[in-house]
């Protein structure tokens, strides 16, 4: 490079001589030191090491390493112990200390000795009690506030006060509730008890009331349908109906109750010749499985695609075949009018004579 030759790293740590060196006794002098100086700075790091990793080890091996002679410690009770005694006992004094093991006697009488292994002591930790400081302030504040707050009156004396204050004097105004007494005279829970009973028993009556009315409606509605016969119905039916249209969202009417009052009451002054009322006939209302208006699905103008109705029935998860929404195979055997085909309902069919005859249906959306 530009006339040089490069030198690695090996190079410039050791050293290495020029072509130009000739001098091998120098060479040799000056790798040899610098050798040892390598030598002796990886001994220095590698004990430097062994001392950290044994002192972070002893730290978490050992944890009885900061007893020391006067400390005080507990003992592990290592033989077997009832179910609630507790597994150390104490406190004891460090009196000798002799790695792995060390001499221990009772705090208040030195005379009894012991000599133990570490690993069944533990530095003993004194309970330090903080007096309820917050507590005590805020009783004093209560009581405080307690002996500057005036004494509450009675309502009879209020509403002799606001009397003098607006002038009434000895004259006491009428009141719909008492003849100017407080209702502390009149017993004022004795009248609320009172009325809280009357409640209950106006309650109860009108449960009973409104039992003896559904049984009486029940029996009627039974005798009605025992004294009809086959024939009358079948008359009645055909002379006089009435149609009510149940709508797919809209819940079926229910007769009143002032209805069903009044119909027991005719029911019972009535005779029994009296013409029987007619039978209702239910008439269902077809909706489009397309467009959600009245009509035949097959028949839909708002909706005349194949294609946007196979959508539409995608969507509301429908059955390609009686365009209900179920899950499972389909066990309707159904074919279609206009080619024949089972695989597929009559409003989704995209022959050609479907589209010809669904514009001469009358029935349409």
């Amino acid at each position: 490079m530009h006339g040089r030759d490069p030198q690695l790293i090996a190079d410039i740590a050791l050293k290495l001589p020029s072509p130009s060196f000739y001098d091998v006794e120098s060479y040799k002098n000056h790798l040899i030191y610098n050798l040892s100086i390598a030598w002796k700075e990886n001994q220095k790091r590698i004990a430097h090491s062994v001392n950290h990793h044994k002192t972070e080890y002893d730290k978490h091996v050992n944890p009885n390493s900061d007893v020391n002679i006067g400390s005080i410690v507990l003992v592990r009770e290592d033989a077997n112990q009832p179910k609630l005694s507790h597994d150390w006992k104490g406190p004891y004094r460090v009196i000798e200390l002799s790695k792995p093991n060390v001499v221990i006697s009772p705090v208040g009488s030195p005379s009894k000795q012991e000599k133990l292994h570490l690993n069944r002591l533990k530095l003993y930790t004194h309970r330090v009690e903080i007096p309820s400081l917050i507590t005590e302030h805020k009783e004093d504040s209560r009581l405080i506030n307690e002996e500057n707050e005036p004494v509450p009156l009675r309502r009879s004396e209020r509403l002799k006060m606001e009397q003098d204050e607006l002038g009434y004097g000895d004259e006491i105004p009428k009141t719909p509730r008492s003849d100017g007494a407080s209702e502390f005279e009149f017993g004022y829970d004795g009248n609320i008890k009172d009325e809280t009973t009357e409640t209950d028993e106006r309650i109860s009556s009108l449960e009973a009331q409104l039992r003896e009315l559904k049984e009486l409606l029940e029996r009627n509605i039974g005798e009605r349908r025992n004294a009809k016969t086959p024939q009358e119905k079948k008359r009645i039916s055909r002379k006089i109906a009435k149609t009510i249209r149940i709508s797919r969202n809209d819940p079926p009417s229910l007769p009143n109750i002032a209805e069903n009052s009044e119909e027991k009451e005719n029911s019972n002054n009535s005779s029994k010749n009296r013409t029987q009322p007619p039978d209702l006939v239910v008439e269902r209302i077809m909706y489009c499985r397309f467009c959600g208006e009245e009509g035949y699905s097959d028949s839909c103008r708002n909706v005349i695609s194949v294609l946007r109705r196979a959508e539409i029935a995608r969507r509301d998860h429908l059955c390609p075949i009686c365009l209900k929404p179920h899950s499972g195979k389909c066990r309707k055997q159904l074919s279609c009018v206009y080619c024949g085909g089972n695989d597929h309902h009559r409003a989704l069919c995209h022959s050609i004579k479907a589209y010809d005859n669904r514009g001469e249906i009358g029935h349409h959306c």
